[in-house]
């Protein structure tokens, strides 16, 4: 499985999105979009809900990805 932060960008890429068009579409800060992306921090479960209606992907499928990111990132700080 890709990394959240892999396939929220290959998401929007393959859709031709601009990350300004995603701001636009979701309503969700570009500089947190952009660390969305990166890896640099992960998104809450609402903003989760306006990824998924954005980028029109099935919201349990992003939300599981998410949820597998976070455990992820419980075990590392362990």
């Amino acid at each position: 499985m890709k990394e959240l932060k892999t396939y929220l960008k290959d998401t929007r890429i393959s859709q031709d999105l601009l990350l300004k068009d995603l701001v636009a579409k979701s309503g969700i800060d570009g500089a947190l979009l952009s660390k969305y992306e990166s890896g640099l921090r992960l998104p809450s479960e609402r903003h989760i809900r306006k990824l998924a209606d954005a980028l029109a992907v099935d919201y349990q499928l992003l939300r599981a990805r998410w949820r597998a990111e976070q455990l992820v990132q419980t075990v590392s700080e362990e």
